[in-house]
């Protein structure tokens, strides 16, 4: 796993310990690969390989596609970093508020915000699949059982 070159959001924070939070990367129905997101509070996919944490291997992925960063509760958060062809998350594009959108001089790690405040992206879920672009992989999140959907929906009530 490369080093994340680009900054950290301000209000990442690595996963707890007693958390340990998974991606299965699945190719053609078997899990090609399984990354650990230990020891950093933002991983990133994309097609660049030597500056992204987890390559997506693909021409259809921007070289720095998407984050995936820990907030202080240990909750998972997913924003597209203004790639071309999208992120989806269950088969859904990723909500416009959840994706950056690069204008003329705006720099990747540059987001568009409202209320002044930072745009996480969307909460992502144990169970959860994500994809990137056109590519036919499947990006499986594994976590604790307590960010699984049906647990949190049940707190929040």
């Amino acid at each position: 796993m490369s080093t994340l070159t680009t900054p950290s959001p301000s209000w990442a924070r690595p996963p707890r310990n007693t958390h340990e939070w998974k991606i299965e990367e699945i190719k053609s129905g078997s899990i090609v690969q399984t990354h650990v997101l230990t020891g950093q509070s933002c991983f990133t996919f994309g097609r660049a390989a030597d500056v992204v944490s987890i390559p997506t291997a693909h021409p259809s992925c921007s070289r720095i596609h998407a984050r995936l960063a820990f907030d202080e509760m240990g909750r998972a958060w997913l924003k597209d970093m203004g790639s071309t062809h999208g992120t989806r998350v269950n088969k859904r594009p990723l909500p416009d508020e959840a994706c950056v959108r690069k204008g003329p001089r705006q720099k990747q790690e540059e987001e568009v915000e409202e209320d002044g405040g930072r745009c996480k992206g969307v909460m992502i879920f144990c169970g959860d699949v994500i994809s990137f672009g056109e590519s036919t992989r499947l990006y499986c999140v594994i976590g604790p059982e307590e960010f699984e959907r049906e647990v949190w929906n049940q707190r929040q009530v």
